[in-house]
């Protein structure tokens, strides 16, 4: 799941809800993949800094 607390204040980059980088900036986070065969079907979110997330 992406939306973890570990995630929380970063971009994220997922495919089939699985997450495959994070980073803080989003430019940063698109060079990272750039370079990926299946870029096409990564999906990119940002996490609230404020999650409440349990457990």
């Amino acid at each position: 799941m992406i939306f973890s607390r570990e995630n929380a204040g970063k971009w994220v980059a997922s495919k089939n809800s699985k997450v495959i980088d994070a980073s803080r900036k989003l430019p940063v986070l698109l060079k990272k993949i750039e370079k990926r065969d299946d870029r096409q079907n990564i999906r990119f979110a940002r996490v609230p800094k404020n999650l409440n997330i349990t457990g």
